[in-house]
């Protein structure tokens, strides 16, 4: 009979003889279930609740329970129990007017398309949550592959420009003719430039790699000032710009060194694309913090170009590539030390009139006291031996020179192995070792460093040179609290290693 009125009011159903018919059409799909309560008694219950048990978190199956007159969860005990059983049910008492059932299981219908569109709805979602974590892997994947292709190429880079260094300081200490001279000088100038370049690129890996130690303090800034106008004011009298620094009596609560690169690019930047005007570093308070700002008037940036800026190798006005005016890397220094120190930093532009960078950094809760003055560097130590490890023949005659001019004696060897026959052929240890991190055949300089070291007995100093960049030999080495040089290393350089690396 509901069969019936149903069909007359145009819904198509399908009658069956027990629960497991049931069950098999609920499996072929169905928008709604009428059953009699007479099905239940002595029909097994429990396979349609655990069919409706295991429903998705979408789904919430309506059943239409037709009971005797009495027999609705108001006086029935039974009914209560079913209620548990089938969840989402609507008891219909009989004798009940056709219209009544009519609605009722409209309603039903109704209700299961919902569900419907609620599942396509979540499915759509749950394929843009998949869409965006696969992205988002993406995006990492390939910051992680841009960061290793960065650290290898840094690498190729620096070892063949290492040679040039040791072999440009060679010529530069002998005996020259004043068009020499120039020459020499001339290319020290060049691989100073290109040695710039490589550093910061460096300097995104190690931000990348997270080994960026922050150490905060409070901080005059008038002295961040002072050392940013000594630095760059002959700079800008060459280039006949007007530098001029506004004096301030702020504290602020920062890292020293960080705070003053972000200060130090921003004024680089400024000095680049200015060509005539002036460059002005002032400061402002808003509310508990200092701005500290660096204005130009420069030429400007546009402002589709102005949230571009902070990523790596984008420079404004530069589309010949000019390496002299830098890689773009600047600002993406600039960025990330700002995210690591969570000071915020901005720009305001306008094309052909300027721009003003700035920073927030918080100021010191109260004056800050004077500093106690830096102790000074260790006089350099004396050292009579020296163990050099190279696989790279230049580097190695070329290192093997500079020391040797210093007064040092050397043993050179191309492999930890090499190193350690030299070792046993030796009647003096070496009091420093110096190794190259890339070796032959995988060899790396900690394996050659840690040879060397057990065949001796005792943990000889050594300093590790090399090319690479990668975030992780960055990390090892910071963890095995090895004194670490990244070529090029000029003679300076290696010469203040060598007097500071006890510090």
């Amino acid at each position: 009979m509901a069969e019936s009125i149903l069909a007359d009011a145009g819904i198509l159903g399908q009658s069956c003889r027990d629960l497991s018919d049931l069950l098999l059409e609920l499996a072929c799909g169905a928008g709604a279930a009428v059953i009699t309560e007479e099905v239940f008694k002595g029909g097994d219950i429990r396979s349609l609740s655990a069919w409706l048990e295991a429903q998705p978190s979408w789904s919430d199956f309506p059943i239409i329970l037709l009971t005797r007159q009495g027999g609705g969860p108001e006086r029935s005990r039974q009914a209560l129990d079913l209620m548990d059983l089938l969840r989402n049910v609507t008891f219909l008492e009989r004798p009940f007017h056709p219209t009544t059932l009519i609605a009722v299981v409209q309603t039903a219908l109704r209700s299961r398309r919902r569900q419907y569109d609620a599942r396509t709805r979540l499915e759509a979602l749950s394929a843009a949550t998949a869409a965006a974590a696969a992205a988002q892997a993406a995006a990492e994947q390939a910051n992680r592959s841009k960061s290793h292709v960065l650290a290898a190429a840094s690498h190729d880079l620096r070892q063949p420009l290492q040679s040039l260094f040791l072999l440009t300081g060679k010529l530069a200490a002998g005996s020259l003719g004043p068009p020499e001279r120039e020459t020499v000088d001339n290319l020290g100038r060049a691989l100073a430039a290109m040695k710039v370049l490589l550093d910061a690129m460096l300097d995104v890996s190690k931000l990348d790699a997270g080994i960026v130690a922050v150490s905060r303090r409070d901080i005059r800034v008038s002295d961040l000032l002072n050392d940013i106008a000594a630095s760059y004011r002959d700079r800008a009298l060459q280039q006949k710009l007007d530098l001029r620094v506004v004096s301030c009596s702020a504290v602020v609560h920062s890292d020293a060194a960080l705070l003053a690169r972000i200060l130090r690019n921003y004024v680089e930047n400024a000095l680049r694309y200015t060509r005539r005007g002036r460059v002005l570093v002032g400061c402002r308070r808003r509310g508990g913090h200092l701005l500290i700002q660096v204005t130009d008037t420069g030429i400007g940036i546009p402002a589709e170009k102005q949230r571009e800026i902070f990523e790596e190798y984008v420079q404004v006005d530069n589309s010949a590539r000019d390496r002299e005016q830098g890689l773009g890397l600047g600002l993406a220094i600039v960025r990330r030390i700002s995210e690591l120190l969570a000071h915020p930093v901005s720009v305001r532009s306008e094309l052909g009139r300027g721009s003003t960078f700035a920073v927030a950094v918080p100021l010191a809760a109260a004056p800050a006291m004077a500093a106690p003055p830096l102790p000074e560097p260790d006089a350099p130590q004396p050292w009579r031996l020296v163990l050099v490890i190279d696989d790279d023949a230049l580097v190695l005659m070329g290192l093997v020179a500079m020391l040797e001019r210093w007064g040092a004696r050397t043993l050179s060897a191309s492999s930890g192995l090499e190193a350690v026959e030299k070792l046993r052929g030796s009647t003096t240890l070496p009091d420093l070792i110096i190794a190259d991190y890339r070796l032959r055949r995988g060899e790396t300089g900690f394996a050659a460093i840690d040879g060397v070291r057990r065949a001796a007995g005792h943990p000889i100093p050594a300093l590790l040179l090399t090319g690479d960049t990668a975030p992780d030999i960055l990390r090892d080495a910071r963890s095995r609290d090895l004194r670490l040089l990244h070529k090029p290393v000029s003679p300076a350089d290696l010469r203040r290693a060598l007097a500071n690396r006890w510090e």
